[in-house]
Order: C-alpha cells, then sequence, then structure tokens
C-alpha cells in the first residue's frame, strides 16, 4: 500500500501538476499508510482499557480504517498540490499554514461527512447486532474517529512540500 501511494502521489505531483519529486512527498504518502494503524492501535487500546474484550473479528478493522484513511489522504494531497501548482512565489511558513487552510476548507467536508457516516452506521450496528458483531462496530467506529483526529492534526503539522 506504501509503494501505491508513493508511485501515485508522485505521478500526481510530477506529470499532472508539473512539481518536483521530494522526499516530503514519499514521506506523506507513508505517513498516509501509517496513520490507520497508529489510529486502530490507539482506539483498540482505549476499548480494551474500558473492558471491552478482544474479538477475532476486529483484526478486520485496520483495513477497513486503512481504505478509508488512504482515500481521505490522497484527497487533501491532492488539494495541496492543485493549489501548490497555482502558487508562483515561493511558499513561507505563513502562506504554508494558509495553504493547508485551504486544504482543509476544500476537503474537510467530505472527510467529515465520509467519517461520521461511517462512525454512525458502525454506532447503530453496535446497537441492533449480537454481542461479537457489536464489539466489532465499536472498534471500527473509535478507529474511524481517532483516524479522522490524527488525519486532522498530522497532516496539518507535516505537510511540507519543499
Amino acid at each position: 500500500m506504501s509503494i501505491f501511494c508513493t508511485v501515485t502521489t508522485m505521478f500526481s505531483a510530477v506529470y499532472l501538476y508539473s512539481q518536483k519529486s521530494s522526499f516530503n512527498k514519499v514521506a506523506l504518502s507513508i505517513i498516509a499508510c501509517i496513520t490507520p494503524f497508529m489510529a486502530c492501535g490507539t482506539a483498540m487500546g482505549t476499548l480494551f482499557f474500558c473492558g471491552v474484550t478482544f474479538s477475532p473479528i476486529m483484526c478486520i478493522t485496520p483495513f477497513l480504517v486503512l481504505a478509508i484513511s488512504v482515500d481521505d489522504s490522497f484527497l487533501m494531497l491532492h488539494a495541496w498540490n492543485r493549489l501548490e501548482s497555482w502558487r508562483t512565489a515561493p511558499l513561507d511558513k505563513p502562506m504554508k499554514e494558509h495553504m493547508m487552510g485551504e486544504v482543509l476548507v476544500e476537503t474537510g467536508p467530505a472527510i467529515t461527512i465520509s467519517a461520521l457516516t461511517n462512525i454512525l452506521a458502525f454506532t447503530i450496528g453496535a446497537i441492533t447486532s449480537p454481542p461479537e458483531i457489536r464489539q466489532f462496530c465499536y472498534s471500527n467506529a473509535a478507529a474511524i474517529f481517532m483516524d479522522m483526529f490524527y488525519q486532522a492534526t498530522f497532516y496539518h503539522r507535516l505537510h511540507d512540500p519543499s
């Protein structure tokens, strides 16, 4: 997944937006694949601390969250590349922060609606399901929430295209 994300991110930056490839774009592509696993670890650790027992079906959660998270990361990376290609002057720190704000304004609603829809669906599934599926739904809802939180904070701090 990291290789796929890196190749497609570089292809998008270099061929679609005529930008230079950089180590930061590679790092962001790899972080896009690491973030969901960190979110799953945080969410499941919190659930286990609160008394939810482990169920083998919970092993599927990281892969579901990975699919959702990578999609959201592509939205943000693509928006950043598009906005960066419109700029003519070099980006200083205040301009980068402003551009990241523009990226979040552009992609935030789509990411939030997608995450909240999934969280709501899994929460309803937890209420109406047998105990084994309930644990699965709790873990998915918590992991998607943590992933949304991590994406909003990590990309804001790590996105440096220079």
